[in-house]
């Protein structure tokens, strides 16, 4: 949350080798994560060195300066997380940053992940993250990730 540590510096160094590759255009370099790693992209979306960001319900800073193009994700059953949606929305309108942020109102938190066996889907769905694998707004996220991606990077990602 401070935008510095080794957390930090670690995923920055990763964005500095990427750079470095002759294979890779410095400037067209993205993050994406889920849940922490998703707060961790739309913080690192403040840095000024990543040409996108993507977060599956991830914490959004408190306060938002600056950024690069954001989509991001949540689930209207996840009450940890789905307060940071308008937040970023307010903040990245108040910008003029190209966004594209979406609630799925029927699915929770993690609701990319499918989990390994019933037991531990049901156990998923407790609150509040009410989370579980939720097909629909899956597909429907990936779908929105991959134009946005090619959108703002200008290839097809793999």
């Amino acid at each position: 949350k401070r935008g510095s540590g080794e957390s930090v510096e670690t995923l920055l160094r990763a964005r500095a080798f990427l750079a470095e590759q002759p294979f890779v255009r410095a400037d067209s370099i993205g993050i994406l994560g889920f849940c922490m790693g998703g707060g961790f992209a739309l913080l690192l979306a403040q840095n000024e060195v990543f040409a996108v960001s993507a977060a599956f319900y991830g914490e959004a800073p408190k306060t938002i300066e600056r950024s690069c193009p954001v989509v991001a994700s949540f689930g209207g059953r996840d009450k940890i997380m789905l307060p940071s949606a308008p937040r970023l929305e307010a903040a990245l309108e108040r910008l003029g940053v190209d966004h594209d942020i979406k609630i799925y109102p029927d699915a929770g938190h993690a609701y990319m992940h499918q989990p390994p066996n019933a037991f531990m889907g049901m156990l998923s769905n407790l609150p509040p993250l009410n989370s579980g694998y939720n097909e629909a707004a899956a597909q429907d996220s990936a779908v929105r990730v991959y134009r946005f991606l090619r959108k703002h990077l200008g290839a097809t990602p793999a």
